[in-house]
């Protein structure tokens, strides 16, 4: 079908398939219901006082460069549909997700833990917040593509795999 056409060009063109990331789904039901913070752990809606601190921790987790940094940065605060939150311990951001509304969807963008604080469960914490909070608020459905390392935290909070979409690089 198309999609090996395309694969095709992209190969032809020089391009190498290097990973394949999943395109998952959670829809709302009752299991983040009774979902709350640990102890110590708090959720702010970010703004554009924290983008110094955000583009660090993009630049470590994504492993992009200054340029697509400060790119990502312009998106993170524009529009009234996106929200930045951060999940804070002792007043440092230990995790960090971007939630844009489409209609009655979600979308689940940068969401990226410091390495230092990773295996913490701070992901978690703030996945589990976001996707709470937003069905309180009456989303029905949640959507993201995950990294291969990400998958195991969406699995694991109830996201299903709905597809594989290719990533190639040159």
């Amino acid at each position: 079908g198309g999609g090996l056409q395309h694969v095709k060009a992209l190969q032809d063109a020089g391009y190498v398939l290097r990973w394949a990331q999943p395109f998952m789904i959670w829809t709302s039901d009752d299991s983040q219901d009774d979902f709350a913070l640990r102890d110590g752990l708090s959720v702010k809606l970010l703004d554009a006082s924290s983008l110094d601190v955000l583009k660090l921790i993009y630049k470590e987790s994504f492993g992009l460069g200054d340029a697509v940094i400060e790119l990502m940065a312009r998106i993170l605060f524009a529009s009234p549909l996106a929200a930045t939150y951060g999940l804070f311990k002792d007043d440092e951001i230990v995790s960090a997700v971007m939630a844009v509304k489409s209609e009655g969807d979600i979308g689940i963008w940068n969401m990226a833990t410091p390495m230092a604080h990773q295996k913490n469960g701070y992901g978690e914490q703030l996945l589990r917040h976001v996707m709470k909070r937003y069905k309180n608020l009456g989303a029905e459905k949640f959507f993201l593509t995950s990294s291969p390392a990400g998958k195991a935290l969406y699995d694991k909070c109830g996201w299903q795999t709905l597809d594989y979409i290719p990533v190639f690089t040159k």
